[in-house]
Formats: C-alpha cells, sequence, structure tokens
C-alpha cells in the first residue's frame, strides 16, 4: 500500500529540511495545543525534550506563524467570504467609504501652541 501524499511529502521534505518534516508530521498535535492554549516555548520546550523536533525555537516559532496561524486566518477569511475588510495576506483594507484623514504640514505654529510655549517661560 502507497503512503499518504502528506507521509510522501514530509519524507520528501525531510530529505532537504528535516526540521520542517518534523513540524509537519506533528503539525495536526501542535495545532490541537495551541488551540488547548499552551504557549509556544512550552510546545516546543516538550518537543524538544522528547527529540520529536530538533529544530531551534526561533524556526520553531517561524513555523507556527507560517504554517499554522496564517493557515487559520486563510480559512477565517475563506469562510467570511468577500466582504472582509482583510485582504489576503491578512493585512486591513479601508471600505472605499472611508477616506483617510490626510496629514497636512502647517509651518507656521497656531497662536494657541506659541502662548502655550512663551508661557511656560515667562513663568520660570
Amino acid at each position: 500500500m502507497m503512503a499518504s501524499l502528506i507521509e510522501r511529502l514530509s519524507a520528501r521534505a525531510g530529505k532537504k529540511n528535516p526540521g520542517k518534516a518534523q513540524f509537519l508530521a506533528l503539525q495536526e498535535e501542535i495545532s490541537k495545543a495551541l488551540e488547548a492554549g499552551w504557549s509556544i516555548k512550552e510546545i516546543w520546550r516538550q518537543l524538544h525534550e522528547d527529540r520529536q523536533v530538533t529544530i531551534q525555537y526561533a524556526q520553531f516559532a517561524s513555523y507556527v506563524r507560517t504554517l499554522i496561524y496564517k493557515q487559520q486566518d486563510r480559512k477565517k477569511i475563506e469562510r467570511s467570504g468577500s466582504n472582509s475588510s482583510e485582504n489576503k495576506n491578512g493585512g486591513y483594507v479601508p471600505n472605499k467609504k472611508e477616506s483617510p484623514k490626510k496629514f497636512t504640514h502647517n509651518p507656521t505654529p497656531s497662536k494657541e501652541l506659541l502662548e502655550m510655549l512663551h508661557g511656560t517661560e515667562e513663568e520660570e
């Protein structure tokens, strides 16, 4: 019987990047632990102690962000439909009706600001 596609892809990735293959093999379990409230650091620490992952924490956290959190964000966007106020990358996109407030620089300070500045100097 042929191995599943995920198992074959993990084996292939393991040749080039064994740390990622280890992560992918445990991805579902890691995702469940995150949903249960465990921190990324605690999950990594336990898996590292158990020698299930050999990658450093920074790389593990990067995989969590890119392979778990972004995947969850994509699923939320797909469920909410195209009327979402987020773009494909998860960034905020203002509605067309909203016009951003534009900043205009006025090189001449206001009278209130001048009075406030000069008022504090005279008191000293």
